[in-house]
Formats: structure tokens, C-alpha cells, sequence
């Protein structure tokens, strides 16, 4: 990299950064109360930046309490970040997937930086997967015929599936 190109990025950057970041993010006490919240995070999840601020984790978090958030939060504080997937509660009362990466930042008191992403569809796609590749099993279990695979790239190719191992699907 040249470095004659780079410079020091302001605070002001950071903030304009962090607020048009596609990705929610929110910035935690180490005690679990939200002190920062972005746009995106506030529209994912239907809460207007006021109505965000200063609410306790596990009041968003459907399967964590606050023994848990305080349980967590020893963890990041150790290990320095962490990555994670647990649900958040839209304003709603509807649970969203998200996968969390949080960072702990021990300046003033201690703070968590956390940006958040929706994997809603990435879940729903793996589990009708899942039911997809075990109703073929039970098929192919089931069957007292052969079963038979065309695959793709040449209809000539054509093998036998052994019962036993039915896991290609």
C-alpha cells in the first residue's frame, strides 16, 4: 500500500461510517444496557433510536436473561471478541436470526461494539435443506426398488445409489 496515500481517519468518519453501515450496530456497557444504535439496526428491528437507547440486552434477546447477558459479556471481556448467532426481538414480538460480532473496548469503564446481520434466509434455506435431504433418505430407505441418479454433465452417466450411504443428496 502506498503509504503516502493513507491518513488518519477522523472520529467524525468513524461516526458517518458506523451510522451508513449496512450491518446494525450497537454499542453496549459492560452492565448489557444499549448506549448506540445505528439506522440500520433501528429499522431492522422497528425501534426508533430513542426507544433503543438505554434498554437492557436481554429485553431484546429472546433466550438470553440477564444472568446470561452478564455471563456473555465476562466471555467477550476475556477473549476480546467474539462471533455468535442468537435471536433479536422486533419491536413486533417477532424473533430475527442474527449472527453478532462483538468486540470488548476496556477504555472508559468498559464497552462492547457490535455489529449485527440478519441471517433469517440463510437459516430458512439450511433447515429446508435438512428436511429435503431426510425426506430423500427415508425415501430411498424405503424403497424396495433401485434407485437410480442421473447426473448432471452427460445423460450417459448414469450410476447406482447404494441404500446405505443415501448422504450425496
Amino acid at each position: 500500500m502506498d503509504t503516502k496515500r493513507r491518513r488518519e481517519v477522523n472520529a467524525d468518519e468513524f461516526r458517518t461510517i458506523i451510522a451508513r453501515s449496512m450491518d446494525g450496530f450497537l454499542m453496549v456497557d459492560i452492565k448489557g444496557y444499549i448506549i448506540e444504535a445505528n439506522v440500520s439496526y433501528c429499522r431492522l428491528f422497528g425501534y426508533s433510536r430513542d426507544e433503543i437507547l438505554n434498554m437492557h440486552i436481554s429485553e431484546i434477546d429472546p433466550i438470553d436473561s440477564v444472568e446470561d447477558v452478564a455471563k456473555r459479556t465476562s466471555e467477550i471481556i476475556q477473549a476480546g471478541s467474539l462471533r455468535f448467532e442468537t435471536k433479536h426481538r422486533h419491536k413486533d414480538g417477532t424473533n430475527i436470526d442474527v449472527e453478532i460480532s462483538t468486540h470488548y473496548f476496556p477504555d472508559h469503564g468498559g464497552t462492547l461494539f457490535s455489529f449485527i446481520r440478519d441471517i433469517t434466509k440463510p437459516k430458512k434455506t439450511e433447515k429446508v435443506l435438512k428436511e429435503s435431504e431426510q425426506l430423500f433418505r427415508t425415501l430411498v430407505s424405503a424403497s424396495s426398488q433401485s434407485v437410480w441418479s442421473f447426473r448432471p454433465g452427460g445423460l450417459t452417466e448414469i450410476e447406482q445409489i447404494d441404500k446405505a450411504n443415501a448422504s450425496w443428496w
